[in-house]
């Protein structure tokens, strides 16, 4: 859990600094490190039935990532932000939004954990590729099927050119 005490706050905006760990997120420990959350909030109560708190994050942490190249483990500096509404319950504005959530009526924290959770989860590479691995070249020719005349065939690979050539040969001869 990830709780922001509503109860302490008064009119205005506030800047607040989280440190949660993993664990606080429901992520594994094995997985990020060094998680800080930086919020804004802008607190509105005029009545109960007006109150608001708009809240902007941007959440910072180090993943720990396995390179989609070399398999070796790395670490990689990852970043994200996001905004959420909390609105007093039975607002109109939560119907279709999911950045738009309840704010209790009994000023009792509201709890961030699952935003933050996705958007260090969005803020992954898709490709996982560690730094010194980005410059590699990828061999995407593994060797050509046949020899040069005169040179002696692996083993390993008779076999399948025996069927590359009974192959071919049933092409031409039009049957299948």
């Amino acid at each position: 859990m990830l709780l922001i005490d509503t109860a302490a706050l008064q009119p205005g905006t506030h800047t607040i600094d989280l440190h949660p760990v993993p664990a606080d997120l429901g992520l594994d420990a094995q997985a990020f490190s060094d998680i800080a959350v930086r919020a804004q909030l802008d607190y509105h109560d005029l009545d109960p039935r007006s109150r608001r708190l708009y809240l902007r994050y941007t959440v910072d942490a180090v993943a720990h990532l396995v390179c989609d190249r070399t398999l070796a483990p790395f670490d990689e500096p990852v970043s994200g932000e996001h905004t959420l509404l909390f609105v007093p319950p039975g607002s109109p504005l939560m119907a279709d939004d999911e950045d738009v959530r309840e704010l209790p009526d009994d000023r009792a924290p509201v709890d961030i954990a699952d935003a933050v959770r996705e958007t260090l989860m969005l803020a992954l590479p898709m490709r996982r590729v560690a730094p010194e691995a980005r410059d590699q070249e990828i061999t995407t020719t593994f060797g050509a099927l046949t020899t040069p005349e005169g040179a002696p065939i692996d083993a390993r690979w008779e076999a399948l050119l025996g069927l590359a050539d009974a192959s071919s040969t049933q092409d031409e001869s039009g049957r299948d």
